[in-house]
């Protein structure tokens, strides 16, 4: 996986951006990289490679999506849908008469994006 990436594509430094559910896995194959000496030991060297986790998606049924299933969602529409949710329930709860719209716009995108991550 990473070792092309370092050797043909001469990559520096990596970041993997997946559900924590994932965080195991990426542990085991880094410290897998650094055994057989493709990854530095040291945290503070350029060649290396790190897991940024982000919560579990679910659909409505409350399973996780597979990313190997036809149901995977875009991360784009994933957090199109949780900002127009959120903007929702702001107006609902009565601040559409209280703030511009592009406070709404605003308030929504950081809480929704938030809830997202």
């Amino acid at each position: 996986m990473y070792r092309y990436r370092l050797n043909e594509e001469k990559a520096k430094s990596m970041i993997y951006v997946t559900d924590v559910g994932q965080q195991q896995h990426f542990d085991m194959v880094f410290k897998t990289g650094k055994r057989a000496g493709w990854l530095s030991t040291d945290d503070n060297a350029c060649l290396k490679a790190s897991h940024m986790g982000f919560g579990l998606v679910l659909g409505d049924d409350k399973k996780r999506f597979r990313t190997r299933s036809s149901e995977v969602v875009r991360l784009a529409d994933l957090l199109d849908e949780a900002k127009s949710r959120c903007k929702t329930t702001l107006i609902e709860r009565g601040k559409g008469d209280e703030w511009t719209e592009e406070e709404l716009e605003q308030t929504a995108e950081a809480i929704g994006y938030g809830a997202v991550k």
